[in-house]
């Protein structure tokens, strides 16, 4: 499909999810929460505790029971790839940046732009 990158038809390589590491790190554990839940009797408000929990816990989650299937996952994840692994001047492109500024959160933002407050 052609796109703003490139008007030609691309061929996405398939992203492969990485080995687990064999280094001995510290970690936490992340809440894993499953929103197949959502539309059973009380379970909005159940997931709104789990995620509160998982917020102020760790600060991070997993969500599971989403209904997508390990294809569209992956070919998820090979877009995000070809996109990351595009030349910087490529990514730079003005109509491919987001502008938070003017409410634009969509695009691409240089690392090198981003500044922890």
């Amino acid at each position: 499909m052609p796109s703003l990158i490139s008007p030609e038809p691309s061929v996405l390589s398939t992203w492969k999810r990485p080995a687990p590491t064999k280094v001995d790190l510290p970690w936490a554990d992340i809440s894993i929460i499953d929103i197949s839940t959502f539309d059973e009797p009380g379970g909005k408000e159940k997931l709104a505790e789990q995620l509160q929990h998982a917020v102020e816990t760790t600060g991070f989650f997993s969500i599971i029971g989403t209904g997508f299937t390990d294809e569209e996952v992956t070919r998820q994840y090979s877009i995000g790839q070809a996109f990351m692994n595009l030349p910087k001047d490529i990514k730079d492109k003005p109509e491919l940046r987001c502008d938070f500024g003017k409410g634009n959160y969509f695009g691409y933002r240089a690392a090198s732009l981003k500044k922890i407050i």
